[in-house]
């Protein structure tokens, strides 16, 4: 099952790490802390391929080129403004300094991730070649306002973890991959890291490598960091902490800025140091709140995909499926606003599909 290859990459990146690195703590792929997180992925991926077997339904993703093309020109747009900007920070603060494109972001980014959700919903997808340009194009266009390879790496493992058909010849596939592959490999040019094309390539190998470990590393951190005091509620996290949090003065590690902090993890002989941050695993999250009962959460997150599932909202239950169950290994889906953006345009696509027949599966 790919799941299973999925975390057997995980703990090869973790090992590799530890390998070339010399670091303040091992960093572990720790079964007392994750099994939770591996069994819902597991589970999760198991409902969607049964219920894909047991289904005559068949999605082709065509209503995913229109959605590919708005994405596309609000990344133009972004494009647009920032082009006299140079180097990732910049870019990022130029966006981050406007209100109006840093939610056009957020949006914009919620828009891609609906596109990639939709390769994991339960029912036969065909994917087009067509369609398929059309979500490349988005995602490139979208990794070139903020100097980002992020949302193409969660492509990556969506497509990975979907095992759907594609409609495509193996030369074209091959062709429009390798490509993909030379962009995101190239850059670190772009964000004005480097001008070596040699040594582009080579960090932006590690830099996957090195950026799955990165979780697991910060996850034991915050597990063990006796300085973190108050209410986390992991599983509510951001929404949370802005109804009952800033009131109350609680809440205080989902409002503290250790959040956006670097955490030195040691250094590699092949990468240099290792600071990290953001990349706060669920598991983490959710064991902070329940310790020895952390599967809880989880059962509970899995019955309600089944509930999604039941009630026929199946953009819903792939959210969940690739934000919780997949992303959960990398980053806790609901410490940072992006993600309550996110869910907002998840909703209204499903909505939408909901009272439109004509987009139905």
């Amino acid at each position: 099952m790919r799941a299973i290859v999925f975390i057997l990459l995980l703990y090869v990146a973790v090992l590799i790490t530890n390998q070339f690195s010399i670091l303040t703590e091992i960093i572990n792929f720790n079964l007392t802390y994750v099994w939770p997180q591996i069994f819902v992925l597991i589970a999760g991926c198991m409902i969607m391929h049964r219920q894909r077997n047991k289904t005559l339904s068949i999605d082709n993703l065509q209503w995913c080129i229109p959605v590919a093309k708005a994405s596309i020109a609000l990344s133009f747009m972004i494009l647009v403004v920032t082009l006299p900007v140079s180097g990732r920070d910049a870019k990022l603060a130029a966006i981050s300094s406007s209100n109006l494109l840093y939610y056009i972001t957020l949006i914009n980014s919620g828009t891609l991730m609906v596109l990639l959700c939709s390769l994991l919903q339960p029912v036969k997808i065909v994917l087009a070649k067509k369609t398929f340009i059309y979500i490349l194009l988005a995602l490139v266009f979208f990794s070139l306002t903020n100097l980002s390879r992020t949302m193409v790496f969660y492509f990556a493992i969506a497509l990975f973890l979907s095992n759907i058909k594609l409609d495509v010849t193996k030369k074209q596939l091959s062709a429009l991959f390798l490509g993909l592959i030379l962009l995101m490999a190239l850059m670190p040019i772009f964000q004005g890291r480097t001008d070596n094309i040699e040594g582009a390539i080579g960090r932006s190998i590690l830099n996957i490598i090195f950026y799955l470990s990165y979780s697991f590393g910060l996850g034991e951190y915050l597990i063990s960091n006796v300085n973190v005091e108050g209410i986390s509620t992991g599983y509510f996290g951001y929404a949370l902490s802005k109804m009952v949090g800033e009131p109350l003065n609680s809440n205080i590690f989902f409002d503290n800025k250790m959040l956006y902090d670097f955490v030195n993890l040691g250094v590699s002989d092949i990468y240099g140091s290792l600071n990290a941050n953001v990349m706060y695993p669920l598991w983490s999250t959710v064991y902070v709140d329940f310790r020895d009962y952390s599967f809880i959460p989880y059962f509970l997150t899995l019955l309600f995909m089944y509930v999604l599932l039941s009630m026929r909202l199946l953009l819903l239950f792939s959210w969940f499926l690739f934000r919780f169950c997949a992303l959960g290994f990398l980053i806790s889906p609901i410490l940072l606003r992006d993600v309550v953006i996110e869910l907002i345009v998840v909703l209204s696509f499903q909505m939408f599909f909901i009272k439109s027949k004509k987009w139905r599966v």
